[in-house]
């Protein structure tokens, strides 16, 4: 942490990409020491760092940190706030990479809602943008989605081989 606030103060007002980095680097400590409420902020204000600066997969990527924070705390509805802001930035800049992602993160929201054609829509959304438009490290999200689907209409089987297709693709 003091590290990465070092690296933050010494970064210049402009230098977003730096300020947005070690916002990032200190809200993940404080994610990992389970300080969720810092870690929350943290990531709020590396977001907006790198939305200035223009570093959207960045800030894609903080999203989805930050929207697993959110659920935690119970905060569904700020989770899915921060899913479709990403999904604006998707909007105006095509080929963004974490588009898919954020169609899996309302899929998983819209199951906890227990709106099963919601959630399939998103998860046929970020299939259809394909898994080039999800984070390098997000390819395992995609299949515990498809599996919370398939559990939540019944079908154990297939839920149980999309998760250990999962497994095998879990690398964060």
């Amino acid at each position: 942490i003091a590290h990465a606030e070092r690296v933050r103060d010494l970064a210049g007002e402009e230098d977003l990409l730096q300020r947005g980095a070690a916002e990032a680097l200190v809200a993940l400590a404080h994610w990992a020491q389970g300080d969720l409420e810092t870690a929350r902020d943290r990531y709020t204000r590396s977001i907006a760092h790198f939305v200035a600066g223009e570093y959207l997969s960045d800030a894609m990527g903080c999203s989805i940190a930050l929207a697993d924070i959110e659920i935690a705390q119970g905060r569904l509805r700020h989770a899915q706030h921060t899913f479709e802001a990403g999904l604006r930035h998707a909007a105006v800049n095509p080929g963004l990479r974490g588009a898919a992602d954020m169609h899996v993160g309302l899929c998983l929201l819209a199951i906890e809602h227990d709106d099963l054609d919601a959630a399939a829509r998103h998860l046929r959304a970020s299939a259809d943008l394909g898994e080039h438009l999800g984070l390098p490290q997000h390819p395992y999200r995609w299949r515990v989605a498809a599996a919370r689907l398939h559990r939540a209409h019944g079908a154990p089987g297939p839920a149980l081989a999309l998760l250990a297709e999962a497994e095998a693709r879990y690398t964060t």
